[in-house]
């Protein structure tokens, strides 16, 4: 079985671009992003920090390597109670909060200013409210 030359050469090209979007987004998030009071952590490029109530939160962006999706996490340190937030739900039609986010790069045209939009609206209407409630849940329990 030959691979077609053009195919592949159409196909690396499309990913050369999908991979050149990502990197642009999250170049262009990081302004917006701390504008809503997160630090860009020093150890790693797509991990932001927030502390909220003296509990560090944590925000990771990352661009998922076999998917033109990127992938947005939640955590709060030393809290497994509760929980991870994962933006793949939101992604997808019919969420019950109502949302959705499209958190896609194009492979065919630069689509990185409108994708950083939507990642900046993500942390704004959904990681940040997460937060706040996680971190009260944990305060009524104690």
């Amino acid at each position: 079985m030959s691979i077609n030359p053009e195919a592949l050469a159409k196909q690396k090209k499309a990913k050369t671009t999908e991979q050149a979007n990502a990197k642009a987004v999250l170049v262009d998030i990081r302004q917006g992003v701390e504008a809503l009071g997160f630090l860009r952590s020093k150890t790693s490029r797509g991990r932001y920090e927030i502390t909220i109530g003296q509990r560090q939160c944590v925000l990771g962006i990352s661009k998922l390597s076999l998917s033109p999706r990127l992938r947005i996490t939640g955590s709060i340190v030393g809290d497994s109670a509760a929980g991870f937030l994962v933006s793949d739900e939101f992604t997808y039609k019919g969420h019950p909060s109502g949302f959705r986010f499209s958190l896609d790069v194009s492979r065919f045209k630069d689509n990185s200013a409108e994708c950083a939009e939507q990642v900046v609206s993500f942390v704004r209407l959904v990681a940040l409210p997460w937060f706040h409630t996680a971190i009260g849940r944990a305060k009524q329990k104690a």
